[in-house]
């Protein structure tokens, strides 16, 4: 006998044994318990008539089922005790050292006049004034870009499918009266190209522009976001400043490099 009560209209999670898979599902009702027969002849099971998302209903033991816990936050939404308990200035200091290390003394002495001229401004009480005229248009226009794919990046998640990803692949939730089972929209198994959207996998294909090529990794450009490149992909990429299509995923909102190249088309 299962350890745990259940009820009529409650909501389980049965268990596959055979294929290890685990479905969501409603008990429609609940038998007596029933002797089982060969190998397990003696034993006696209680037997439950589940409904799952597809509407097929299936006879089962009530020792395959668990109970099914709502979740507490809508698909796709991460609460944000999950970003407190993560270091993450830690990891953007690690990012811009890893990006920094590219850059050449001459580079890092023009920096360091730079800000000792954008202090002094505003220890004169200049700054308000004069820092837009400081600003370098090439700088305010990377400013720009980086607005936009940040803007695109949350509006590509914003718009794709929640239901069929792969931590959640039936992709199910209850309506707003609270007894009916509704089904998100599914997600594509494979990235297309032209589908602005991501996958079950949270990815997508897109044209990227190769923008560094270093010695531990290479980077790129897309309309979402700056693109992190493993160095296997060395003799398919393309010369800084060359298109190429990928399919690319997404590692995070936070850092430099949100997304990450998984392959090249």
């Amino acid at each position: 006998m299962a350890p745990v009560t259940f009820s009529v209209g409650d909501r389980a999670i049965h268990t596959n044994w055979m294929y290890g898979t685990e479905r969501i599902c409603t008990i429609q009702d609940i038998r007596g318990p029933l002797e089982c027969g060969g190998v397990f002849k003696g034993e006696a099971e209680t037997l439950a008539t589940v409904r799952f998302s597809t509407a097929v209903t299936h006879n089962v033991t009530l020792s395959s089922l668990k109970p099914y816990e709502s979740p507490k936050y809508p698909p796709g939404i991460i609460h944000e005790k999950f970003y407190l308990d993560c270091p993450l200035e830690e990891i953007k200091e690690v990012e811009d050292h890893i990006l920094e290390m590219g850059t050449t003394q001459e580079e890092s002495k023009l920096k360091e006049e730079m800000n000792d001229n954008d202090s002094i401004s505003i220890l004169a009480g200049e700054g308000r004034d004069t820092a837009l005229l400081g600003i370098d248009p090439k700088d305010m226009d990377d400013f720009e870009d980086k607005c936009n794919m940040r803007e695109e990046y949350h509006r590509l998640i914003a718009k794709s499918p929640q239901g069929g990803r792969a931590e959640d692949s039936y992709g199910e939730y209850w309506g707003t009266d609270g007894r009916t089972v509704k089904e998100l929209k599914y997600r594509d198994h494979a990235s297309v190209e032209g589908v602005e959207e991501l996958d079950s996998r949270d990815r997508i294909m897109i044209e990227a522009t190769v923008k560094n090529k270093g010695q531990n990794y290479m980077s790129a450009t897309t309309k979402y976001g700056a693109l992190y490149i493993d160095m296997k992909f060395t003799k398919y990429v393309p010369e800084i400043g060359e298109k190429f299509k990928c399919i690319m995923g997404v590692r995070g909102p936070t850092g430099n490099l949100p997304w990450k190249c998984y392959r090249i088309v």
